[in-house]
């Protein structure tokens, strides 16, 4: 069953995520992702260069990093629901690109009435799988690029975190691929869909939840996990999906890059 967002827990369990410095620790899966986008990317745009990049969602930097170490912008803009993003991205600005023109919009994308101008490329790493209302996000993107701009995201399919949602009956809005296509088609034209499966294995049940929670991914909901639902959660997770490693958790991400027709 999907679950109503509640954004304010969300920042909540992020900003926590950050000021541990666990995020970037224990995010594997959305590291590969960040260099799989970028990777066909520059296929997708024939090694084009980007001198206006507003990245939507930047956390603590996975993706900014790489994206940096490829493209030479002139101007950069930040954007998280979690104010802290902007130190840990104007670093990594500083670092690689100290002429570079870096500004920070603090807030819910969703909200988000006033783009940079000039973008030409708008960029997004595990972060739409969050929206409450995926369609309205992309009519008000189109709403507010010029026709060619250039849109590069990751998310989340139906299958993420299956096991979890098996359990639990808890799992975020996520769309199918077909349903995707559908949004994007009448706005954007598409260069790239993809869908694919990562699978982590952990050594038991409560290893997936530090990994959740590590990576912020828990803000769902704010049920409180006492020992008692903790055992009945392992001994269920243990008996559906256990292996002679341990237990498995698998993602389901999806791959966009498309253009504003």
């Amino acid at each position: 069953m999907s679950q109503r967002i509640d954004k304010k827990l969300v920042r909540e369990r992020f900003k926590k995520s950050m000021a541990h410095n666990n995020y970037c620790r224990n995010a594997s899966v959305q590291d590969m992702m960040a260099e799989y986008l970028l990777q066909n990317l520059r296929t997708c745009t024939a090694n084009r260069s980007f001198q206006n990049i507003f990245e939507q969602g930047s956390g603590t930097g996975i993706l900014t990093k790489k994206l940096l170490s490829r493209y030479d912008p002139k101007s950069f803009t930040g954007n998280d629901i979690v104010d802290d993003s902007e130190e840990y991205i104007e670093k990594i600005i500083n670092d690689k690109h100290p002429t570079c023109k870096f500004n920070f919009i603090s807030g819910d994308i969703e909200e988000l009435t006033d783009y940079p101008e000039n973008v030409d490329l708008v960029i997004s790493n595990a972060t739409i799988q969050w929206l409450s209302d995926t369609k309205n996000y992309f009519d008000n993107l189109a709403a507010n690029v010029i026709q060619g701009t250039f849109i590069a995201f990751t998310t989340f399919g139906t299958n993420n975190l299956l096991e979890i949602n098996k359990i639990t009956s808890t799992a975020l809005n996520y769309h199918t691929i077909d349903t995707i296509r559908e949004i994007l088609s009448k706005k954007f034209e598409i260069l790239l869909l993809k869908e694919d499966t990562i699978k982590l294995q952990f050594k038991t049940p409560i290893e997936v939840i530090r990994h959740l929670r590590s990576t912020g991914v828990t803000g769902i909901n704010r049920t409180a996990w006492t020992k008692k639902i903790l055992e009945l959660f392992s001994y269920r997770y243990t008996e559906l999906f256990g292996n002679d490693e341990g237990v498995p958790l698998s993602y389901h991400p999806i791959y966009i890059i498309a253009k504003r027709k």
